[in-house]
């Protein structure tokens, strides 16, 4: 899940949520275990936890959050295979040029002040 902070800059993006390693099996992550499946996650938006960053942009506005969907060839041998703070959005997503992306599919959301 991410979110370009700066109105028409899309050189800074804020990264919320970050997963890989999700079997193909997998058909939901529950409330409240995302850092307990069987899967690894990336750091949160600080770069502080491996956790989720719930939106929280402020000032006056629109403010759209993408959550983006991947299905892969396989995971890239480029991420580890375990949680990681070093697995931020850039890291993520140079991964994703390593293997074939089958398909993509992403939902937007606004929050307006």
């Amino acid at each position: 899940m991410y979110h370009y902070p700066k109105k028409d800059d899309m050189t800074e993006i804020n990264s919320y949520l970050l997963f890989w390693g999700i079997d193909s099996e997998t058909t939901g992550i529950p409330y409240k275990v995302a850092s307990k499946g069987n899967w690894f996650m990336g750091a949160n938006k600080d770069g502080a936890a491996i956790s989720y960053t719930s939106p929280c942009s402020r000032g006056k506005g629109k403010h759209e959050y993408t959550i983006a969907l991947y299905a892969l060839s396989e995971t890239s041998t480029t991420l580890p295979n375990k949680h990681s703070l070093d697995v931020n959005y850039n890291v993520f997503m140079d991964a994703l040029t390593t293997v074939e992306i089958i398909d993509r599919t992403t939902l937007t959301f606004v929050d307006s002040n």
